[in-house]
């Protein structure tokens, strides 16, 4: 399914266009309409003279009509969802941190149900254009969305509580701010729904479950991060308000007295990418800029059409090395804002600090991306819902795709991911796996695991099995967990050099609501 994102992807439009013959009211009153009540509906009005080209005037005048209708909607909605937004007291506009940085209504809006009818005015050669959305679908789609990200986030701060009892500080790092991103989502419904006249607020169940997700929030992003993972999760976490809904593009980090390049500059920017790739609602920019001058870096973020470039320099201290991260405005090179996050350098050993040729050491490692249509993390589905699997990888690869099922079973959805060849013409490029695959029993908890490796994968031991009333293919003889170095025959690394890659992806498979 394909939703729509208001200031990004083009309208849906359900609803026939009807010709009216006499002049409507809200013609005559530029909009106005007794038949759609202000607190009904939100409504849109256009017009564009015809000047020879009459199929253009309809179109023209709809955009104008749908425009000032999601304008409405817009502004509306931010209203509502303000209210709940803390401004400090310094008068720096910098919002307080306690679980959340910022929540963004301006990111991506889910619209359909909107309707469109037509005045031609022959004496005046102008079209007239009126649209409507009624308040009561759009209220009633927001509460389903509602519900099932509160099922999101009953999981996540289940995870959360497990990684914390087993001493995963990245690990629970991730379920956090996953948890942050929803809680998000929760507030723009909850702000949808207000604006729609949603008036059953008391029986919202989310204030329990935000607390909780509060007080761990407090825990883990008080102390330093311990890896360089860690490090780039928390300057991630901290810019996302900013650049949620925009393309990125991520410049080098260098030291605050050199220039050049290092392993941990390097690092830190991998790991920055890895991050920004599964944060919804934003699309990363890859360059092979691993240490360039502030010049060809703008340059390149403008050949890209990035809207917001991530740059920063680290300093080094006794005990810990101190990273600031800047979100650079693209189109006149403005820093909006500066990220701070340390970690400790005990635990990174004094090599990755000195000067290498970093270009060269990057681009011999495997890299792998993997999300699906419906996010990476936090995902809840529906069954009979439709889910796309998309990778992105660096250099031409095999790829192997386990998909373990809530009963437990680990099955390949055909003998075609047992070794499937991603060519060079498929390299830096978004690739939709060939299958859409389709929800269905047994529901519960399901994971998605994508293998890469530069040489192909050992023959998996595959029986036919029947599971809920359907016959898979079972895969009988490997495990797939931990470093798929270790786990499967035949793969490794060379010359320090990974030659393989994975990504896992959670996923909570639920009955059809009603």
């Amino acid at each position: 399914m394909r939703f729509v994102y208001i200031g990004m992807v083009i309208i849906m439009i359900f609803g026939a266009d009807d010709l009216a013959a006499d002049v409507p009211d809200w013609v005559r009153n530029s909009g106005s309409s007794s038949s759609f009540p202000e607190y009904d509906y939100f409504t849109g009005f256009g017009l564009a003279e015809i000047a020879g080209d009459i199929h253009g005037a309809f179109q023209s005048s709809k955009r104008m009509a749908q425009a000032d209708l999601l304008e409405k909607v817009h502004v509306l909605i931010q209203s509502y969802h303000e209210q709940s937004v803390v401004i400090d007291g310094t008068g720096s506009g910098i919002l307080k941190r306690e679980y959340v940085s910022k929540i963004s209504i301006s990111g991506q809006m889910q619209i359909t149900g909107i309707h469109t009818r037509f005045f031609h005015d022959n004496v005046e050669q102008k079209v007239y254009a009126f649209s409507w959305l009624h308040k009561l679908d759009m209220m009633n789609r927001y509460e389903q969305l509602y519900q099932k990200e509160i099922m999101a986030l009953k999981v996540v701060l289940h995870e959360t509580e497990r990684s914390l009892h087993d001493d995963n500080r990245l690990r629970t790092r991730l379920h956090v701010f996953e948890g942050e991103q929803i809680v998000s989502r929760i507030e723009k419904s909850k702000a949808v729904m207000s604006a729609c006249g949603f008036k059953k607020r008391s029986i919202l169940p989310d204030s329990a479950l935000v607390s909780r997700l509060k007080g761990y929030s407090r825990i883990i992003w008080g102390y330093s991060a311990g890896t360089i993972d860690e490090l780039g999760l928390k300057l991630c976490r901290d810019a996302w308000p900013f650049i949620s809904g925009k393309k990125v593009f991520v410049g080098p980090f260098t030291h605050s007295f050199e220039n050049g390049c290092t392993q941990f500059g390097l690092r830190i920017k991998h790991a920055i990418l890895n991050q920004i790739t599964t944060i919804e609602g934003i699309l990363p920019v890859v360059d092979e800029l691993w240490s360039s001058g502030t010049e060809a870096v703008f340059r390149s973020a403008k050949q890209a059409d990035a809207d917001y470039i991530l740059t920063g320099k680290y300093y080094m201290h006794d005990s810990l090395v101190t990273c600031l991260m800047n979100v650079v405005e693209a189109k006149n090179m403005s820093v909006i804002v500066t990220m701070k996050g340390t970690v400790c350098r005990s635990l990174l050993g004094s090599e990755i600090f000195l000067k290498s040729a970093c270009h060269d050491t990057l681009n011999g490692a495997l890299r792998l991306e993997a999300w699906t249509s419906r996010g990476s993390r936090g995902i809840v589905v529906e069954e009979g819902d439709e889910v796309a699997i998309v990778v992105k990888v660096n250099k031409p690869c095999y790829l192997r795709y386990i998909h373990t099922l809530a009963s437990g079973e680990r099955i390949i959805p055909d003998i075609l991911y047992e070794n499937y060849f991603i060519d060079d013409t498929k390299v830096n490029k978004h690739l939709i796996l060939p299958d859409i695959f389709i929800i269905k029993p047994p529901l519960g908890r399901e994971s998605m695991e994508i293998f890469v490796s530069e040489r192909p994968f050992g023959q998996l031991e595959i029986k036919t099995q029947m599971i809920h009333n359907e016959m898979y293919k079972v895969v009988a003889d490997i495990s797939f967990s931990g470093d798929m170095s270790t786990t499967v025959r035949g793969i490794g690394k060379k010359g320090g050099q990974a030659r393989n890659a994975y990504r896992k992806i959670d996923l909570i498979t639920v009955r059809k609501s009603q």
